[in-house]
């Protein structure tokens, strides 16, 4: 059996070369050098720092935020119908049925990275890694506060159809959750190496694809779980492809810039 282990790591060491370099002394920079830097795109803003493995590869790591802002859709709740409920159910407390829906932004991952040279003096670079972080993405919430029908100790409630029951709070707010991995997958390409030979600053852009599951509407129930809301709860065309098209974005763009300063 130790014939066998040793002939693999020959072949494994073999196939590696043309990636390292015929002189592993040459090419040995396991985390010789260190940058860190910023970067800003469509994932927010975030900061890593950078090491390299030989002049094939580097690997980064570091944290994204997306800065926390908000959109209001305005809605006229009188045609609107989910699970059990009527017309008088989502009247609001100053007596119409329009509310706004706002959803505000969350996304905070820590990230690590791998970013491969198929050529040693390019900046050329594939790169696949990771996003781990928090599953909720936008959070959801009314801006009119609902009646006491449906809000409140003795509010009524609207039951699904899987038998969950949801109402507002005694504040007459609904809250609601857009969600999706914890865990999200991340490919892409780019130009630029965060260890300059040269200069103390560098530059370097990507973009890929951040795979993040099939998104889910979540809702508060009465118990205090979160329950999931699918399109067979409105009675509305409208509802039912908007969920069908969200439900289909399973990955998130990404692109960014990224300042880098090489630290030693």
């Amino acid at each position: 059996m130790r014939r066998e282990v040793k002939l693999l790591i020959a072949a494994l060491i073999a196939f590696m070369l043309p990636f390292t370099g015929a002189s592993a002394q040459r090419d040995a920079m396991i985390f010789n050098h260190l940058s860190a830097g910023v970067d800003i795109g469509t994932r927010g803003f975030g900061l890593e720092v950078s090491a390299p493995l030989t002049p094939y590869l580097e690997v980064r790591t570091g944290f994204d935020i997306m800065p926390h802002f908000g959109y209001t859709y305005d809605v006229d709740l009188s045609d609107v119908k989910i699970g059990n409920s009527t017309p008088e159910l989502l009247r609001m407390r100053d007596g119409t049925y329009k509310t706004g829906i706002n959803g505000s932004l969350n996304m905070t991952d820590w990230k690590l990275m791998l970013d491969i040279f198929p050529f040693r003096k390019s900046s050329f670079h594939l790169t696949a890694g990771m996003f781990v972080g928090s599953s909720t993405f936008i959070n959801v919430t009314n801006t009119n506060a609902f009646g006491p029908d449906l809000s409140g100790e003795w509010g009524m409630g609207i039951t699904l159809k899987n038998g969950d029951r949801i109402k507002a709070d005694e504040d007459g707010f609904i809250h609601a959750s857009a969600k999706v991995n914890g865990f999200k997958p991340y490919v892409g390409i780019g130009f630029g190496r965060a260890i300059s030979e040269d200069h103390h600053f560098s530059v370097a852009c990507d973009i890929g694809a951040l795979f993040w599951g099939k998104p889910k509407l979540t809702i508060l129930n009465t118990h205090g779980e979160e329950s999931v809301i699918t399109a067979a709860e409105f009675d509305s065309k409208d509802a039912e492809k908007a969920f069908d098209i969200v439900s289909k974005v399973i990955a998130y763009p990404l692109i960014n810039i990224r300042l880098i300063y090489h630290i030693f």
